[in-house]
């Protein structure tokens, strides 16, 4: 079941009460906390590090980064911007945030806190989205990526 933003809203009371529903369900449904790495987002990120002489740290509900001091990925979803239009994320059947949706994959931030890259997915495609702009206004504005070791997904 697919619940959209509205319904969501209605439900909880607020986005930390959703976020640790969202948790406690996928711990329950796996009985672990999932990888959301897989070796091919990995073996590129790892690329892309080398390339930058920067360490990328992988975010996940169980392991938050932190991006300008957002927690990544819990605070990121409901705040991303691509092209000036919010998108939206799906998790597990919830739908958080407004506008296009995108299946993240996984998602990581350099050790400084600086630059974001979120593979994702949309209608069956790959894609790669970046920042490395500090939010406006509570705002993540995202590109698709346009480097040629991350484009290579």
């Amino acid at each position: 079941m697919v619940m959209k933003a509205e319904e969501l809203k209605q439900e909880f009371s607020s986005d930390k009460e959703l976020i640790e529903t969202v948790l406690h369900d996928l711990l329950e449904e796996e009985e672990q906390v999932r990888d959301f790495s897989t070796s091919e987002t990995s073996d590129l990120i790892e690329t892309y590090a080398k390339k930058k002489s920067m360490r990328y740290l992988q975010g996940t509900p169980a392991t938050q980064q932190k991006y300008y001091g957002y927690s990544v990925p819990d605070e990121l979803l409901k705040s991303v911007f691509l092209n000036g239009n919010p998108i939206s994320f799906q998790f597990y059947g919830y739908v958080i945030g407004e506008g296009e949706l995108y299946i993240p994959n996984d998602c990581y931030v350099n050790e400084a806190g600086t630059e974001l890259v979120l593979f994702v997915e949309r209608n069956g495609q790959k894609y790669v989205l970046e920042s490395n702009m500090s939010p406006d206004n509570q705002k993540i504005d995202v590109f698709f990526s346009q480097d040629e070791i991350l484009a290579s997904y």
